[in-house]
């Protein structure tokens, strides 16, 4: 299995169409990994939690206290066991609170597309100012609906994440996108 995988990305590297799958993947991951999180990992930490806490509980702290070695050790422990929840993985993703960080993400979400329909007006292409304008309406709609999936996605370790990444990787499917082959065997026949 693991060589017929082998050999599917190595005869698909040049392939544009791969690496926007692999980007989507990883993008479906980072938004369904939230609710995975909620729903089926949380219970088992908790069932963990409570079988340290009961462990714990039952060791006899006045034959730990008497050897030096015994009590460094369950101090470190203790202190380990204090600071796990701030370096679990689910605090990667949290949820944006701060107004100017959800209005940056959404505006970072959707620039592009609404510099792209600015740039409708100057396109030599367009003739008709018609066209001009509804391409503009077009992608500004385009930009909004961005800005919104933008501002729904979790922030990732700092808003800062969010607002830079979001962009890179709608300007890396947009690449994928057009430079990717559109030749289609069947029609060489």
């Amino acid at each position: 299995m693991k060589e017929k995988l082998f050999d599917l990305v190595k005869s698909n590297l040049k392939n544009p169409r791969m690496y926007a799958l692999l980007l989507a993947l990883v993008v479906v991951f980072f938004l369904l990994f939230p609710y995975l999180d909620a729903n089926i990992f949380y219970y088992k930490r908790i069932n963990d939690r409570v079988e340290v806490l009961a462990k714990v509980s039952s060791l006899d702290y006045d034959s730990i206290e008497q050897n030096q070695t015994l009590k460094k050790e369950y101090e470190r422990i203790m202190i380990e066991i204090s600071n796990q929840p701030e370096s679990m993985v689910s605090n990667i993703l949290t949820k944006e609170t701060s107004e100017a960080a959800t209005i940056a993400k959404f505006v970072t979400g959707g620039l592009i597309f609404w510099i792209i329909a600015i740039c409708c007006f100057f396109i030599k292409g367009f003739k008709n100012i018609g066209y001009k304008i509804f391409g503009f309406i077009l992608f500004v709609i385009v930009g909004t609906i961005f800005g919104f999936i933008a501002r729904s996605i979790p922030t990732v370790f700092n808003p800062l994440v969010n607002c830079i990444g979001f962009p890179v990787i709608q300007i890396i499917f947009v690449a994928l996108l057009l430079t990717s082959n559109n030749k289609n065997p069947e029609r060489n026949v």
